[in-house]
């Protein structure tokens, strides 16, 4: 590939990952929204997931970062990834070429040989434990009848995603060297509004005035006002 060709796909992946900001800031808006709507004991839910927030993140920097269990995430969604996609998205190198020692010691990680930008991000985008949680609430509403289990739920869901995304910030900030700056960008973009979006679609169970289609309607009133924001700052 040329040297021009590479630049105006990096300048394309840049100006994708600037144009997807808006989205995703949305979706979060219309979630926190959403959940700022539902009542989970004395309090909303936005209210106690906020708590679990806070707390994971004082956790995150003062206690231990439990990466064994963003680790066990990861490698399961990246088997997942791998059998849906057949193993075709990786990426082999031709034959009769010796693969490389890094490639080697790598094998099975996510830093190492899985090649392909899809199947490199893909366990990023799902926060497993943030679903189990909504998943969980949902079963135990059918059996359990406490006042305790919405609030308890709402500090897992806050915490269990901050922990997706600041577990998946800081992997990738350890690869920095594999992701130049366009790609880096797009990939933290694409992190944030896909896992929104999937818990979004999740919260139903967990909050029963969740609304979807009220999500996506605020997403789209926010980032219509964004957009037109940063066009008028530079156009009018």
């Amino acid at each position: 590939m040329s040297t021009v060709a590479r630049w105006i796909g990096r300048l394309v992946k840049l100006v994708i990952g600037l144009l997807l900001v808006p989205p995703f800031l949305g979706v979060a808006a219309g979630v926190w929204r959403q959940l700022g709507e539902g009542a989970a004991g004395s309090k909303s839910f936005a209210d106690w997931a906020l708590l679990g927030i806070v707390g994971y993140v004082g956790v995150h920097l003062f206690v231990v970062q439990p990466k064994a269990l963003f680790r066990a995430q990861h490698r399961l969604l990246s088997t997942l990834s791998v059998w849906l996609f057949g193993g075709q998205v990786t990426t082999e190198p031709p034959k009769g070429e010796k693969k490389s020692e890094k490639t080697e010691k790598g094998k099975g990680s996510a830093e190492g040989a899985q090649g392909s930008t899809l199947l490199v991000l893909s366990p990023y985008l799902i926060p497993l434990y943030t679903m189990l949680a909504c998943v969980a609430s949902w079963v135990l509403k059918r059996s359990l009848h406490s006042e305790l289990l919405d609030p308890i739920t709402a500090v897992l869901i806050g915490a269990s995603l901050s922990l997706h995304w600041v577990m998946a910030a800081d992997d990738l900030q350890q690869n920095r060297k594999r992701f130049p700056v366009d790609a880096y960008l797009l990939a933290l973009v694409l992190i944030g509004l896909v896992s929104s979006v999937v818990v979004a679609l999740c919260l139903p169970m967990a909050v029963p005035s969740f609304s979807v289609p009220g999500v996506f309607a605020e997403a789209m009133r926010q980032a219509h006002a964004i957009y037109a924001a940063v066009f008028g700052a530079l156009f009018v």
